[in-house]
């Protein structure tokens, strides 16, 4: 719910953030995303996964591992088997971007 309490506010995907430097096994991507639950095209899955938003126009901050905004992601899906961590508060990165793009006066 908070997650996408944040997309309401504007805030984007973090592993489709251009400052997240995530080395995908592709592979495992394509092989996980197209069978069950979700049995996306290879074209969901770029879109929803692989790609990044565009620079352009777009106030990003650093990569935050800590973000609401990051999917849980399971090790085997990246070249070094680290899995992204399950997160449930907003982190200290996602309060300071929310509250710059609504301040208080």
């Amino acid at each position: 719910m908070v997650h996408e309490f944040g997309h309401s506010l504007g805030c984007i995907h973090e592993h489709q953030s251009p400052k997240a430097h995530l080395d995908w096994n592709k592979q495992q991507v394509y092989a996980a995303f197209s069978g069950p639950p979700n049995y996306w095209s290879k074209a969901d899955i770029d879109h929803n996964i692989l790609q990044k938003y565009s620079q352009k126009g777009m106030a990003e901050t650093a990569f935050d591992e800590a973000s609401i905004m990051l999917y849980q992601f399971d090790g085997s899906l990246f070249k070094n088997g680290k899995a992204t961590p399950l997160n449930f508060h907003l982190s200290d990165h996602d309060k300071a971007f929310i509250a710059q793009m609504y301040p208080k006066n």
